[in-house]
């Protein structure tokens, strides 16, 4: 990934973190990072960028936040043996959809108590990093941002 100055990003060890330079040591690049929530500085090395992404629009998190108002599993056909280790493999690729997409189907899965003990705890890290996430880019409370990924409810 190409980082510039400036640049949001978050990843591996980051919950977000502003891009303040390149540093060249030891005839290795690094991009030194200041972490927005850990009040500390990172020096990543160039080629470990793969590891993070840079934070989501207003405009695309408003779009994808959408998918909350369904009320229906988006990987069930695709899950193939343990859904752990389904959910863990989509969130290695950092993309902000693929964890959004987990975070709406563990949600579901909460909401109907079909989560088991390795579940429950991917499901709270990914809803807190997420919540954290979306409520820097949207500047709103993480209480708020909360509400955000619960679903309608049903008409009885």
């Amino acid at each position: 990934m190409d980082l510039s100055l400036g640049d949001v990003i978050t990843g591996k060890g980051i919950q977000y973190g502003r891009v303040c330079g390149v540093e060249s040591i030891s005839n290795s690049t690094f991009y030194k990072v200041e972490d927005l929530t850990q009040k500390a500085i990172h020096y990543i090395p160039e080629v470990d960028t793969c590891s993070f992404r840079k934070l989501s629009s207003k405009e695309k998190i408003s779009e994808k936040m959408k998918m909350f108002k369904k009320n229906s599993l988006i990987d069930v056909n695709e899950i193939d043996g343990s859904r752990y280790k389904y959910f863990k493999a989509k969130l290695d690729n950092h993309e902000f959809e693929k964890s959004l997409e987990v975070l709406h189907d563990m949600e579901l899965l909460n909401m109907d108590k079909n989560l088991n003990s390795s579940e429950k705890k991917l499901y709270s890290t990914l809803k807190e990093k997420m919540g954290l996430e979306i409520s820097f880019v949207l500047d709103k409370a993480i209480e708020e941002v909360y509400l955000m990924f619960e679903f309608p409810k049903l008409a009885a």
